[in-house]
Parts: structure tokens; C-alpha cells; sequence
């Protein structure tokens, strides 16, 4: 539910922690802040992904990307923190062990781009899928438009045909005439009231 400036925020927080951690020479403090950095990216993590599952307030997809690259590049600066601090404090006794750490730490990492390589994936499949459907939609729109300017062009050559009709009957009406059968009219209509009233 953060904000990409406060995840943003608390990722530069520990990466700062990470940074002064590979400047300061080795010592026993450095195992236990390292593993508490760790603790924080995967709580990171986890906040990431509950931001995708959230459909109130959803993470795009490049983002998540991107939170997934930085949190790894992170993991395996730890990770070569943490063979520092194996080596310079076991010595030869434990190269063995470290070995084993350290393909542990590899294999975790490999996970970690797996996971995000699904994820990416994942998204560019609903990409794909979102492009296809606004290609089709597209299409349907084209073809609807595309009819609708013919049914416009059709109805503009009918309504250009009444307007030639309607000025023709306009001319060729001869107005004289109806004059005189008013005029006709009017004075039938004044005799029959002339000789109803005698």
C-alpha cells in the first residue's frame, strides 16, 4: 500500500546501509547488519507483491519490475558482503562452508531472477493480449465508421435530390394562375353571402 516514493524512499535507506557497510572494514557487527538488511528487502519484497495482489491501488507491472531488479542487485551485493565477512573471519577452516554459502547464496539469487523473469513475462503476455484486443476493437471501429460515412454520403445525395426537386417545382410553379382562381374563388364566396342575406 506505499506510495512509489515511500518504497523508493526506504530502499535508498538501505542501500545507504548496504554502501557503508562495503567501506567500513570487517568486523562481528557486520553478519548481524547484514542479515537485517536482508530481512528489510524481503519485507520490501513482500510489500511489492501485496501491492500487485491489491486491486484498489495496483502496482504496474514495469514498476514491480524494476522494484524486483533493484532488490536483487542489492541481494548480491549482500551476498558478496556476506563472503567477505566469511572469509576475512573463518579463515581457511571454513572455505568449505563459504563455498557452500556461497552456491546457496547463487542459488537463491538464480530463484530470485527466475521469479522476476516469470513476472516479466507474465507481463508482457498481458500486454500482448491487451494490444491484440485494441487492435481488433480498432478494426470493428474502423469498419463502423467506414459504413457510417456511406449511409452519410447516401443521405446527402437523397437530400440534395428533394432540395433540386423542391427548387424545380418552385420554378415551374406559375403563381398568376393561383392568383386568379383566389380572386375567382373570393367572389363566388362574396355573391353566395349576397344572396343567403336578401
Amino acid at each position: 500500500m506505499e506510495s512509489n516514493a515511500a518504497w523508493d524512499n526506504q530502499y535508498k535507506k538501505l542501500e545507504d546501509r548496504t554502501t557503508r557497510l562495503r567501506v567500513s572494514p570487517v568486523n562481528d557487527d557486520q553478519l548481524a547488519e547484514i542479515n537485517a538488511i536482508r530481512e528489510l528487502c524481503e519485507l520490501l519484497e513482500r510489500i511489492s507483491t501485496t501491492n500487485m495482489s491489491d486491486e484498489a491501488l495496483p502496482t504496474p507491472q514495469a514498476e514491480l519490475a524494476r522494484r524486483k531488479s533493484l532488490l536483487s542487485s542489492l541481494d548480491l551485493r549482500l551476498n558478496e558482503l556476506t563472503k567477505r565477512y566469511s572469509r576475512s573471519s573463518a579463515g581457511m577452516s571454513s572455505s568449505v562452508s563459504t563455498n557452500r554459502d556461497v552456491v546457496s547464496m547463487q542459488r537463491q539469487a538464480m530463484g530470485q531472477q527466475d521469479r522476476q523473469l516469470a513476472t516479466l513475462s507474465k507481463g508482457l503476455t498481458d500486454l500482448k493480449t491487451q494490444s491484440l484486443q485494441i487492435s481488433s476493437e480498432t478494426d470493428l471501429q474502423a469498419r463502423l465508421l467506414d459504413e457510417m460515412d456511406g449511409d452519410v454520403d447516401r443521405l446527402e445525395s437523397a437530400v440534395g435530390a428533394n432540395v433540386e426537386q423542391a427548387r424545380q417545382l418552385k420554378d415551374n410553379t406559375d403563381y398568376s394562375q393561383l392568383y386568379w382562381f383566389i380572386v375567382a374563388l373570393s367572389v363566388l364566396l362574396f355573391v353566395q353571402i349576397m344572396i343567403k342575406s336578401s
